[in-house]
């Protein structure tokens, strides 16, 4: 199914629900929930700027209604994250960023994860890719500090989560190194179309689950960390473009490709702790 910009929707059986509330736009699904859990897609940060379209009704609309069709209720975010925005939310997800977190927002994300033990996905993209000319690309907020620039003191992702993104820009199709994990059951191969790898910061919890062939830094990283919040991440923005978006990435439709929408929707139900 896909949405368009105007948030028209048609219902089936029964009106479909839409609430906007606080610059978040919540669409409940027309059946009865299977997780009945609310996953929250940030759209506050240029995630279409750019040839970037990485929103709900946009490129990432059938990412949306897969979710929906799994059970669970879908809203965008387009407000600076807090604890409040985050209130009943089960699982965030980043897709590619092109404007910096806050420390706010980054301590909200962080006490999100590690303090309320929820879920988090962050959906990267390649080194060089700063979209809006800012000087900061997904690469470079991810991690907290600038290409080549390696701050302890700064680190995010790496420091709080278990893993790094690595500084690089890969390209293949299809990946087949796929390891043994709750996310990747009945993922056969997935693909990278100009994205990045991880290094692994905190063995004890940060595990690569998918790799390019030869190489030793994943691709597909989750993070089962102590306080009962998980992470995973993964290095390109590309794969769950269903080719919906108004801007170039319309050309292109990732989606329905190797077991990329197996990938994604178990790696939300595993956040959600439901797989």
């Amino acid at each position: 199914m896909k949405l368009n910009r105007s948030f028209l929707i048609t219902a089936t059986s029964a009106a479909l629900a839409l609430t906007l509330f606080a610059g978040v736009e919540t669409a409940q699904p027309d059946m009865v929930q299977a997780a009945g859990k609310t996953v929250m897609f940030d759209n506050s940060h240029c995630n279409t700027c750019g040839n970037a379209d990485w929103v709900i009704n946009g490129a990432y609309s059938d990412f949306a209604q897969a979710l929906r069709n799994a059970g669970y209720n879908v809203v965008e975010n387009k407000n600076p994250i807090t604890s409040t925005v985050l209130t009943g939310v089960d699982v965030l997800i980043l897709p590619e960023p092109n404007t910096n977190f806050t420390a706010t927002e980054k301590t909200a994300i962080n006490n999100f994860v590690l303090t309320s033990g929820k879920g988090l996905y962050v959906i990267a993209d390649h080194a060089n890719s700063d979209r809006n000319n800012d000087g900061w690309d997904s690469v470079e907020i991810f991690n907290g500090y600038l290409l080549g620039q390696y701050s302890s003191t700064n680190e995010w992702v790496g420091a709080k989560f278990g893993f790094r993104v690595n500084e690089v820009d890969v390209t293949q199709e299809p990946i087949t190194d796929i390891r043994a994990h709750a996310i990747t059951t009945g993922v056969t191969s997935v693909a990278a179309w100009n994205g990045a790898t991880f290094t692994i910061t905190n063995s004890s919890y940060a595990k690569g689950v998918a790799y390019l062939t030869n190489n030793t830094s994943p691709y597909v990283v989750a993070s089962q960390l102590p306080s009962g919040g998980r992470v995973s991440a993964i290095g390109d923005s590309s794969p769950y473009n269903d080719g919906t978006g108004l801007t170039s990435v319309a050309n292109y439709n990732s989606w329905p490709l190797y077991s990329i929408s197996k990938l994604a929707v178990n790696t939300v139900k595993w956040l959600a702790k439901d797989l």
